[in-house]
């Protein structure tokens, strides 16, 4: 509207944890759904259920990846051969290069990426997705799958493999899945689908054949992202190993995975360096303060942002520094609400608190002592001591006088509530 003389009446443009440089899948988990579709389409399945709403949904899901708006915003695409196919986003980036934020208005960002520059909480080629194990049917389940149900699976499934199921005998079969993050700086496999099918033939003879087996590596241009500060995709995924048995199976699994990765990186949401300077490990991994912005090549081309502090459940039972991307929390949505109010003097930051909070000072005391918290700027502390008929306190800002009332002896505990105004802390 800018570029053609309207007057878009805006004075407040708010970026929440947009993909100015794009989103982040990891390219493990997209090799798995490359995978997935082409067993899919290797199946009866697809014919059997034609036109109706569950293979459209199924369908739907598993090729999102090819839709034009994922081609745009991910930072890393992979096609079925396993080759990264960047050219969407390329041409998407540089449109928006060229575009330019508006110049009537007054920019701000959120960022759901951690302040600290905290990842999430693990590292490069870690474990993503394990899933490895054995299942067998049961002598009955052998003698009821020889009338018809292997052969039957076999057609669903288009794997002739289980036509052997005519025979008497148990049957087995293998599962080895993995899924990694990206490694940094080697090239090594990320992702690993296998299916192997034996038939103990007469419960005597073994006869395997493999239903599926692919592999495929890492690609060393790109950056080992996942586990970067950024917004939190959580999978709610909690796989843990389990075995059964009964009359009729037994399978043994061991199953492992960590639920969150990061989806959109800080980088991108704060646009770091406005897409004109080629940004490294070392800026996706930084820490982004709002009261202390970054300096050129790696600005940002907001006026004021805010990042995330404040510690986030995830579904495995873990915490992340990092919120769940759009994630509205009390930090965030004061900063926002002042900037609403025309308060354009707000600055987040918590940067002292970014190591431990540790009260420093020595201990024991004998007579007095001088205790200290973490500076921060704007900040009010009040300090408290379990017992005060065992000691006395002169207060100073972050510091703080314990002085040993007269001849008394004992354990006490010293703490400090810290607060602050919204203009500096939240």
């Amino acid at each position: 509207m800018e570029n053609r003389s309207l007057n878009h009446q805006t004075r407040l443009y708010i970026s929440w944890d947009a993909p100015h440089q794009g989103a982040n899948v990891p390219v493990a988990y997209q090799h798995a759904n490359r995978h997935a579709y082409n067993l899919y389409l290797q199946s009866a399945i697809p014919y059997l259920l034609g036109g109706t709403s569950t293979f459209r949904i199924v369908r739907n899901a598993l090729t999102l990846i090819d839709q034009p708006a994922p081609r745009q915003m991910l930072m890393n695409r992979v096609l079925d051969n396993g080759q990264l196919d960047n050219s969407w986003h390329t041409t998407w980036q540089q449109e928006l290069r060229n575009l330019g934020y508006p110049q009537l208005s007054r920019n701000v960002a959120v960022s759901n990426g951690s302040e600290c520059g905290i990842g999430q909480g693990f590292q490069p080629g870690a474990t993503l997705f394990y899933f490895n194990g054995k299942a067998n049917t049961r002598i009955l389940t052998d003698m009821i799958g020889s009338l018809g149900g292997m052969f039957m699976l076999g057609n669903l499934t288009g794997q002739p493999a289980f036509y052997l199921d005519i025979l008497p005998g148990r049957n087995e079969f293998f599962f080895d899945f993995q899924c990694n993050a990206q490694p940094e700086g080697v090239t090594q496999q990320i992702y690993k689908g296998k299916i192997t099918y034996r038939k103990v033939i007469l419960w005597l003879v073994n006869v395997s054949t493999t239903i599926t087996d692919r592999t495929r590596n890492s690609d060393l241009s790109v950056l080992p992202i996942d586990g970067t500060p950024g917004g939190m995709y959580d999978t709610e995924l909690n796989l843990q190993s389990s075995s059964f048995q009964n009359w009729a199976i037994k399978y043994n699994i061991s199953a492992s995975s960590i639920p969150q990765f990061n989806f959109m990186p800080t980088v991108s949401s704060l646009d770091i360096g406005g897409g004109n300077t080629t940004l490294t490990i070392n800026e996706y991994r930084a820490s982004y303060v709002g009261a202390n912005p970054p300096g050129s090549p790696f600005n940002t081309p907001f006026a004021n942002f805010t990042t995330a502090f404040n510690q986030v459940a995830v579904s495995n039972g873990s915490v992340n520094n990092n919120e769940n991307h759009i994630q509205i929390a009390a930090r965030n949505g004061n900063f926002v609400a002042e900037e609403l109010n025309g308060n354009i003097n707000v600055r987040t930051n918590c940067a002292a608190f970014c190591t431990n909070g540790v009260i420093s000072g020595n201990n024991p005391v004998c007579t007095s002592q001088t205790y200290a918290a973490p500076f921060a700027t704007g900040a009010t502390y009040n300090w408290f001591v379990s017992d005060p008929s065992l000691a006395t306190l002169t207060q100073n800002g972050n510091s703080v006088l314990v002085s040993r009332n007269g001849k008394a002896a004992g354990q006490v505990t010293l703490s400090v509530s810290i607060s602050g105004p919204a203009a500096r802390l939240f």
